[in-house]
C-alpha cells in the first residue's frame, strides 16, 4: 500500500465512523419520536441501527488494514503557503458548520430566512471542506514527486 493509499482508507473510515454515529442519531430520534407526531414503525430504528453497525464493521475492517499494512501515511507539510490557505479553508468550515447549528437560535428554520440560512453555511461548510482536503492532496503529491515528504 503506497502512502497515499494509506490516507486514502484512513479517511473513508473515518467517514464511515461518521456515518455510523449520523445514523446511530437518526435511530435515536425515531425511537423517542412521540405518537402523536407520527412515529415510524419500529423497523425504520432497527433499520438505522443495523446500517449504524454495518457502518462500524466497515471503518473497523479498513482500520485494520491499514494497520496491517504498516505503511505510514503521506505527511502534508502545512508551513508554506499553500498550507495556510488549507488552515483557513477548515476554519472557514469549522465556523460554517458551527454557525448552521445555531441558525434555530437566531431565526426558525421553517422561515424563508433561516432555511437560506441554513442552506448557505451548509453549502460554504463543504465547498470549505472539499477545497481544503484538494489543497492538501496537491500538496502531498507534489511532495512526492519532489521526494520530500516530512514524515
Amino acid at each position: 500500500m503506497t502512502p497515499e493509499q494509506v490516507n486514502k482508507r484512513k479517511s473513508f473510515s473515518y467517514a464511515m465512523i461518521g456515518a455510523g454515529i449520523a445514523c446511530l442519531a437518526a435511530a435515536y430520534q425515531v425511537a423517542f419520536t412521540t405518537p402523536k407526531e407520527g412515529a415510524p414503525s419500529l423497523a425504520t430504528g432497527i433499520a438505522f441501527t443495523a446500517v449504524a453497525l454495518a457502518l462500524f464493521a466497515v471503518a473497523a475492517i479498513l482500520a485494520y488494514q491499514v494497520r496491517k499494512s504498516g505503511t505510514p501515511p503521506a505527511a502534508t507539510d502545512l508551513s508554506g503557503p499553500q498550507g495556510n490557505a488549507v488552515i483557513r479553508l477548515v476554519v472557514a468550515g469549522v465556523i460554517a458548520m458551527v454557525g448552521s447549528y445555531f441558525v434555530d437560535y437566531i431565526t426558525p428554520t421553517d422561515q424563508p430566512l433561516g432555511l437560506a440560512l441554513e442552506v448557505g453555511l451548509v453549502i460554504v461548510m463543504g465547498v470549505c471542506f472539499i477545497a481544503a482536503g484538494r489543497m492538501a492532496r496537491k500538496i502531498r503529491a507534489a511532495a512526492a514527486a519532489q521526494g520530500v515528504s516530512k514524515q
